[in-house]
């Protein structure tokens, strides 16, 4: 995992950020590092559309580069958190 001195954040503090790192109940710290809502790149998603895709990249804490990144939907991956 990259070295950053964000720490753990809940979707609830501000919606869910790049950069920003999340407690995953199966991989533990994962960093955000893309969000796709429909078919554009996002900084932060707050209330997607109704309907709307949203895909989230994540980087888990064992992973160092882009070939290690997971992907979920945004319903999915924010289940998974604690």
């Amino acid at each position: 995992m990259r070295n950053r001195t964000n720490t753990s954040h809940s979707p609830a503090d501000s919606g869910l950020e790049c950069g920003r790192t999340y407690t995953h109940t199966r991989h533990g710290r994962v960093e955000v590092t893309g969000l796709w809502q429909g078919t554009r790149w996002v900084d932060a998603v707050d209330q997607p559309n109704e309907g709307e895709t949203v895909v989230v990249r994540y980087l888990p804490p064992d992973g160092e580069t882009w070939r290690d990144e997971r992907s979920a939907l945004l319903d999915d991956f924010l289940a998974a958190l604690e």
